[in-house]
């Protein structure tokens, strides 16, 4: 099977909608059940995991219990948090005791999940001198 992606898509168009999407899964053979990202949709329902999704920790619109719990219903194994590093403020960006506390939520979540796996990430900007926005001593 040829990846669903075979050049169609511009990853640099930020206004893709999904119709465009629904075009390049079914040329693929995906079904379309319900709509492009349905469950049951062959490529959708093939996937593993996210590695890279934002809670409402920061600009997310749900809670990490929230989607780890669909997560779960969809049959992923794992799911990578990826919130703002703190200079993101317009984002909500993390501070350092905010990462933590949210570090011992996911910890204290993986304790009690059982079958998907919340990984512990973070979208860190880069900073005009090169240095990352991520400083584990502030």
């Amino acid at each position: 099977m040829r990846p669903w992606n075979d050049g169609a898509l511009d990853r640099r168009d930020p206004q893709l909608d999904l119709r465009e999407i629904a075009r390049l899964l079914e040329r693929q053979g995906g079904q379309r059940a319900d709509g492009p990202l349905a469950p049951d949709n062959d490529v959708i329902a093939s996937l593993r995991g996210d590695l890279h999704v934002h809670s409402d920790w920061s600009d997310g619109a749900s809670s990490i219990v929230e989607m780890a719990v669909e997560a779960s219903r969809l049959g992923r194994r794992y799911l990578a948090m990826t919130d703002h590093s703190p200079r993101l403020r317009v984002a909500r960006g993390l501070d350092r005791a905010r990462r933590l506390a949210q570090l011992e939520q996911i910890a204290d979540l993986n304790a009690v999940l059982t079958g998907v796996t919340v990984l512990a990430g973070a979208e860190v900007d880069i900073l005009e001198d090169g240095s990352l926005d991520h400083d584990p001593t502030r």
